[in-house]
C-alpha cells in the first residue's frame, strides 16, 4: 500500500476497497489496465457484515468453496421464523467474515490500493483542470486524464464503490440533481464477536414487533458469531421508533432462548472449533478474548435495490466514464438485503463495459436473494 504524496496517474480509479471495488479492478488489471483503488481504512480492516454469502457467489468468482483462504461455515438449513411462524428450509449457504474476505479480495485483484478519503472530485478538459473561476488560470495536468482527485490522482474512468456514503456517488448525484428515496433506506445494528456457541444453525426472524425486517443469528468460523437486526427507516420514523430499540428487544430475545446470553461468559479454549487454517487473514483469532460480553453495536446503512434507480444513477454521467456500483448505487437485494454477490456482480460488468468500450447494463445483477436460497445449485 502506497503512502506517499506523489502524483498517480491511472487508467482506472476505483474508490473503495470492498467486494465491488476489487472484483472490478481483478477484471481490469487482468485485461491490462493500470488500476489504482483508494480506501480510507488501512486494510485489512474490520467491516461489521452479517456475511451471508450463497454458492454462486463462489462461482462468479471462479472458485470452489473448498478453496476459500478464510473461515467459512456452511449451512444445510436456514431457520426463518415470520410474524411468529417457524419454517426451516434446507439449503446450501455459507457464512463468512468480512475481515477476511475483503482482504483476500484485495489481494487477489492485483491492484494497488492507496489509502486515501476522497474529498474532491473534479473534470478535466483535454488535459487541462477546469478552473472553478473565469480569472483563474488553467492548470496543466495528465494529457490523458479525465478526472482529478484531490490535486493528485488523475484517471480516464473513475469507479464509486465506496459504499453508502461513497464521495463518487455524491458527486455524481450532485451533478444530476438526485436524490436518494429514503423509502428504500435499510437501517441496522449489528455485533460479530467470539462467542462459545452451542446452537450452529442460522436463524433468521422477519417482522417481530412489527419491524418491516429482520434479525439474524450467524454462526461462524473459528468461533465467531454476528448477530443484527435491520429495517426499513422510513417505516420506523412513521412509528417513532428506532433501530436500537428493536435491538434491545432482540437482545433479550436471544437471551430468554440462551443463544446468547446477556451475562459475561468465558471463552475456553475446549469450546472454539477451529475451521480455518488462515494465517494471513489479519485477524484476531478468538481465544485472544478468555471472556467477554455482547458489544456495543455497530450502525450500517444501505439502499435496497429499487426500480430502475440503480440504473439511472449508473448512467447519470453522460460521458459514460463513472460508474456506481454495490451499495454506492443501492443494489442491496429487495427481499434479503443481500450485498455482497450483488457487489461483485456490479464490479465484474462494469470492468467489462470498461474494457468493451459499451454503455454498462445492470439488469443482469439479481434483485432477488430467495431464488438462490429455494434452489442453490442453479
Amino acid at each position: 500500500m502506497s503512502k506517499d504524496n506523489s502524483k498517480v496517474h491511472r487508467d482506472v480509479i476505483i474508490v473503495g476497497a470492498g467486494p465491488a471495488g476489487t472484483s472490478c479492478a481483478r477484471k481490469l488489471t487482468r485485461a491490462g489496465y493500470e488500476v489504482a483503488i483508494l480506501d480510507k481504512a488501512k486494510f485489512p480492516r474490520d467491516k461489521l457484515c452479517a456475511g451471508w454469502v450463497p454458492p454462486s457467489l463462489f462461482r462468479r468468482l471462479g472458485i470452489e468453496p473448498s478453496e476459500y483462504p478464510g473461515g467459512l461455515r456452511e449451512y444445510r438449513s436456514l431457520h426463518f421464523r415470520i410474524k411468529g411462524f417457524p419454517l426451516k428450509v434446507p439449503t446450501r449457504q455459507y457464512a463468512l467474515r468480512r475481515i477476511e474476505f475483503d482482504h483476500w479480495m484485495l489481494q487477489r485483484s492485483g491492484a494497488e490500493l492507496y489509502q486515501h478519503q476522497v474529498h474532491k472530485i473534479e473534470r478535466v478538459d483535454g488535459g487541462l483542470k477546469v478552473a472553478e473561476e473565469p480569472h483563474r488560470k488553467q492548470k496543466k495536468i495528465h494529457p490523458e486524464a479525465c478526472f482529478l482527485i484531490d490535486d493528485r490522482f488523475t484517471c480516464r474512468y473513475v469507479v464509486g464503490a465506496g459504499g453508502t456514503g461513497c464521495p463518487v456517488a455524491a458527486w455524481q448525484r450532485k451533478i444530476a440533481g438526485m436524490k436518494r428515496s429514503r423509502e428504500s433506506l435499510i437501517v441496522t445494528l449489528e455485533a460479530e464477536f467470539p462467542y462459545p456457541f452451542k446452537n450452529r444453525e442460522c436463524y433468521l426472524r422477519f417482522f417481530d414487533h412489527r419491524i418491516v425486517g429482520y434479525s439474524w443469528y450467524f454462526p461462524k468460523a473459528d468461533g465467531y458469531l454476528t448477530i443484527g437486526i435491520g429495517g426499513k427507516q422510513a417505516a420506523l420514523s412513521r412509528r417513532g421508533e428506532t433501530i436500537r430499540e428493536h435491538w434491545d428487544k432482540f437482545i433479550q430475545h436471544l437471551d430468554r432462548t440462551d443463544l446468547v446470553k446477556g451475562k459475561p461468559w468465558k471463552n475456553r479454549p475446549e469450546d472454539i472449533e477451529t475451521e480455518s487454517d488462515d494465517q494471513e487473514s489479519g485477524a484476531e483469532g478468538p481465544l485472544s478474548l478468555p471472556t467477554g460480553t455482547i458489544p456495543t453495536p455497530a450502525g450500517h446503512s444501505y439502499y435496497l435495490r429499487s426500480s430502475d434507480v440503480a440504473t439511472h444513477e449508473c448512467r447519470a454521467v453522460p460521458e459514460g466514464h463513472v460508474f456506481l456500483i454495490g451499495d454506492a448505487a443501492g443494489f442491496a437485494t429487495l427481499d434479503m438485503g443481500e450485498g455482497i454477490e450483488p457487489a461483485v456482480h456490479s464490479g465484474q460488468l462494469t470492468a467489462r463495459a470498461i474494457i468493451d468500450g459499451r454503455p454498462l447494463r445492470i439488469e443482469p445483477v439479481k434483485r432477488r436473494s430467495l431464488p438462490d436460497i429455494l434452489r442453490p445449485g442453479r
